[in-house]
């Protein structure tokens, strides 16, 4: 049931534990997709290099941080022609390569961003436990009109 609460749909998890203290909610994911597509020639692989732990951010719940520990795999890329022969698996609707947070929570400190600004939307971020630079929320907004 928590899966469901705090993962999407559209990617296949793996819960593994859920811990809460005072102040957080961490989550230890694993993706269990069985293939991923290179992200420079498309090709499908299968064929698993190696596995490294991702930290995110998320949305709060019940006025706890929640941190997500996602474990995700690198891939082969068996495509002779293609220049990338190691990739890692792709999952935009939940987090952006390389980005340390959610892709909603970065949504909601965008909407903060064009609402409020920099740091008016930073003070209101930090009493909705959305914590962020005035400047991050002015580069969430810049790169989303790009």
């Amino acid at each position: 049931m928590l899966a469901e609460i705090f993962l999407p749909n559209t990617i296949n998890f793996e819960l593994n534990a859920v811990t809460v203290d005072e102040a957080e909610i961490r989550l230890d994911v694993s993706s269990i997709q069985f293939k991923a597509a290179c992200p420079v020639c498309g090709h499908q692989s299968d064929r698993i290099h190696s596995h490294y732990a991702r930290t995110l951010a998320d949305l709060p719940c019940a006025e706890l941080s929640v941190r997500v520990i996602l474990r995700v795999r690198r891939f082969f890329c068996d495509n002779a022609q293609c220049i990338c022969k190691i990739f890692t698996e792709r999952m935009p609707d939940f987090v952006a390569p390389w980005a340390r947070r959610t892709v909603r929570l970065a949504n909601k400190q965008r909407q903060l961003g064009l609402a409020l600004g920099g740091d008016p939307g930073r003070r209101l971020a930090d009493v909705l436990m959305l914590p962020v630079s005035g400047d991050t929320l002015l580069r969430l907004v810049i790169n989303e009109t790009h």
